[in-house]
């Protein structure tokens, strides 16, 4: 985002539950972690991060597809008016 006056709006379309993840290196943590988590009757996202070199990771999209939310860019033309 590039105004980060703008956040708010974005907050407020994503659910808190969306807002936060943990994050794991390794399979074996991501289960350990999910477990604990069944077992306390929590729902929380959960990652599994590959370790891959910077240099050799290809993105499915272009980050400018992601640039500009319809209701963020609506917004920012009203405050720009």
């Amino acid at each position: 985002m590039k105004d980060a006056r703008y956040a708010k709006y974005l907050e407020n379309i994503v659910s808190n539950k969306d807002l936060v993840a943990f994050i794991c290196e390794e399979a074996d943590d991501v289960k350990r972690f999910m477990n604990q988590m069944h077992d306390m009757k929590l729902l929380v996202n959960i990652f599994h991060v590959v370790q891959e070199h910077s240099s050799t990771f290809q993105p499915p999209h272009s980050i400018e597809r992601y640039k500009c939310v319809p209701a963020l860019c609506s917004a920012r033309q009203h405050a720009v008016m």
